[in-house]
């Protein structure tokens, strides 16, 4: 019983003692000292008690004191690394130097020759000839002639460049002719021709001299009229509409005498003498009007037209089997190019009359392309 008991003393002993020492390694540096007094009497009178206790009690009694003592001395020293109180001046630099370079020439080079070269010659050529040539034929041609042709005839017998390829420039060409071939102009010095096929002899002298005077009657609704540049117009919109002559023969069938030009070429006038020139339906057909006169502009029947002479009354240019459209448009473009060199309607372009011996036409003789004028 008395073996518990002191057994149980020595254990709460022990525990007092480890957080006494606890506690005493929190306090300032200065207690140290007392803190070892009190450890070495609480030492002496931990034996002192256990001395009337048996031998065994005295072996563990020394054990417990010896292990105290060593906590102790580890605590202590683990303590001192440490301070024991907070220092006011905690967050505030304690050297007020700190921040400040405690070489005031630390951002300053320590040499003043540093950023200089150590060596004034550094970036001047050891070599004072460096940069020179060591040979001072270096930059010379060694061999006096080497700029100088070996042959005189060198810049003669070749270019100085390469020489261009043998082919031309550009892409030749073709030696096939052109779609449309260039209409040859004829000479001013005319001579009335006569017509292909004489449809009435009953009035040729008259035509002849009225022709003189009036030609082929461009502009025939204006009679003072002045020629005008005419560019035209290709028109591209063109309606539908059902082919009303699939040959030229069924078209020269329906037009009157009057409208037949030197017999050979059809020069139908406009209804309306205030149609102005371009695209117009007409009874539901497409035609062209130019000069007061109406042109077939199909675009589904096909037309013969041919490039006129209006003063010699000869064929500059044909147009054969076109669409009555397509023609037409060439058949403008080069008329107007004629008409702008001669500065006068002398050209102009009609469809081919196309003469039936074996159709009976039913036509009023007298009353003829010039009957208006006579």
């Amino acid at each position: 019983m008395k073996k518990s008991i002191a057994l149980m003393s020595s254990v709460c002993f022990l525990t007092v003692t480890i957080f006494s020492d606890i506690a005493e390694a929190r306090r300032s540096s200065s207690n140290r000292n007392s803190t070892n007094v009190r450890s070495s009497s609480s030492g002496s009178r931990t034996v002192s008690r256990s001395s009337s206790v048996s031998t065994s009690s005295r072996a563990s009694a020394t054990r417990t004191s010896r292990v105290s003592v060593d906590r102790t001395t580890r605590t202590t020293r683990v303590s001192t690394s440490r301070p024991t109180r907070v220092n006011p001046n905690r967050n505030v630099n304690r050297n007020p130097n700190r921040n400040v370079n405690r070489n005031p020439n630390r951002n300053v080079n320590r040499n003043p020759n540093r950023n200089v070269n150590r060596n004034p010659n550094r970036n001047v050529n050891r070599n004072p000839n460096r940069n020179v040539n060591r040979n001072p034929n270096r930059n010379v041609n060694r061999n006096p002639n080497r700029n100088v042709n070996r042959n005189p005839n060198r810049n003669y017998n070749r270019p100085s460049t390469r020489p261009a390829p043998s082919r031309p420039s550009t892409r030749p060409a073709p030696s096939r002719p052109s779609t449309r071939p260039a209409p040859t102009r004829p000479s001013r010095n005319y001579t009335v021709r006569a017509p292909r096929r004489t449809i009435s002899h009953r009035h040729h002298t008259r035509h002849e001299h009225a022709h003189r005077n009036h030609y082929h009657r461009p502009s025939w609704h204006r009679p003072n009229y002045v020629y005008r540049h005419h560019t035209h117009d290709h028109y591209r919109y063109i309606p539908y509409h059902r082919s009303f002559w699939t040959t030229s023969f069924y078209y020269s069938y329906t037009i009157p005498y009057h409208f037949v030009y030197w017999d050979t070429w059809i020069r139908y006038r406009v209804p309306e003498v205030y149609w102005v020139d371009g695209f117009r339906m007409y009874n539901g057909y497409p035609y062209y009007v130019y000069n007061g006169y109406m042109h077939r502009y199909s675009d589904v029947d096909r037309c013969d037209f041919e490039l006129v002479d209006g003063w010699s009354n000869e064929v500059v240019q044909t147009y054969d089997n076109y669409s009555c459209n397509y023609g037409y448009d060439l058949c403008s473009d080069d008329r107007s190019y004629y008409n702008d060199v001669e500065n006068d309607y002398r050209y102009f372009c009609s469809e081919r009359f196309s003469y039936d011996d074996e159709y009976n036409y039913d036509w009023d003789y007298d009353r003829d392309f010039y009957s208006d004028v006579y």
